[in-house]
């Protein structure tokens, strides 16, 4: 088998011909401009093909120049083609809108950075930015949430991608040139030492939006094991929103009370909320155990740091 060679579009980062080692053009590609380009068509010996892709971004049919369909494909939930027709060769199948290319004979898909294999639902090799990508498994793709998240890099697993809403903005590594999401901008400030090392939540800042973000600490709960109490916790931080300034630079912060806010006492205000609304969940019997022992956890802490800093702080009707 003869060598094929790729012409690569680096500002949009996505293929624009294949070649064979003489030079002849094996197949070329229309893209739209943009990142990570999204083929609209191919032309491979003289025939071209257009792309139809479904609501995630996966190829589900060809159509010919007189809008035929010459070619259909299924997917399981990670990418393993379980149904097609047509013979048309064709390497961007799933994933094949942010350019993921199909191996014809291993089946793995090439994405920029790594090499996914779909029939095990993870990367063959470590992400090059170690746990900045994922804090738990160097091999998980996407996060394991396939349905919602992409990873056209290989390096990270947005919900949403540059040129996919929002507006041009900052970048912060591991988001992205977009007014990122909340979600995104907590899980960059999780794996950012001088955020999160020293509490379990708190109200981050990114280009002037307020995010209420939990971060979890150790021997205590990480984010996720119990939602009511992420809920709890974020109310908690939502309250704040008017008592701090967010200013709209480029870098995740923490931002500081208004000169007006007198922190201890808004703080007293807001833990002894939180620590009614911890209550009526421990009381409730549809709580499961494990979240009952976080809650003890963190209700014990809040309410040492009450006793120990709202004495003279007065209770208002909360």
């Amino acid at each position: 088998m003869s060598a094929v060679n790729y012409v690569w579009d680096d500002l949009n980062d996505c293929v624009l011909e294949e070649v064979d080692d003489d030079g002849n053009v094996i197949a070329s590609y229309t893209n739209e401009p943009g990142p990570f380009g999204k083929v609209i068509s191919q032309e491979r010996n003289g025939v071209t093909s257009y792309y139809h892709y479904d609501g995630q971004g996966n190829t589900v049919a060809l159509t010919d120049d007189n809008c035929n369909i010459t070619d259909t494909y299924s997917y399981n939930a990670f990418g393993e083609t379980i149904a097609s027709t047509g013979s048309t060769t064709n390497p961007f199948k799933y994933g094949g809108q942010y350019g993921y290319y199909t191996d014809s004979e291993t089946n793995d898909i090439y994405i920029r950075a790594r090499t996914y294999k779909p029939s095990l639902g993870r990367w063959l090799t470590r992400d090059p930015i170690g746990f900045e990508g994922s804090p738990y498994d160097l091999y998980e793709f996407c996060k394991s949430n396939v349905l919602n998240r992409k990873d056209p890099s290989g390096l990270n697993s947005d919900p949403r991608l540059p040129g996919e809403g929002g507006r041009c903005g900052c970048n912060i590594r591991g988001v992205g040139m977009v007014v990122p999401t909340c979600e995104q901008i907590c899980d960059a400030a999780i794996r950012d030492p001088k955020i999160s090392k020293d509490g379990t939540a708190g109200v981050i800042c990114f280009q002037g939006v307020k995010c209420a973000c939990v971060f979890g600490v150790p021997l205590l709960f990480a984010p996720g094991d119990c939602p009511k109490v992420d809920e709890i916790i974020k109310s908690h931080e939502r309250k704040h929103f008017d008592d701090v300034n967010c200013g709209g630079g480029c870098d995740l912060s923490r931002p500081r009370f208004k000169p007006f806010v007198n922190p201890i006492e808004t703080e007293c205000h807001h833990r002894r909320q939180s620590l009614k609304e911890l209550q009526a969940l421990l009381d409730d019997p549809m709580t499961e155990a494990f979240c009952k022992i976080v809650i003890r956890r963190l209700g014990g802490g809040l309410q040492t740091w009450v006793d120990a800093n709202c004495g003279n702080v007065p209770v208002v009707n909360e």
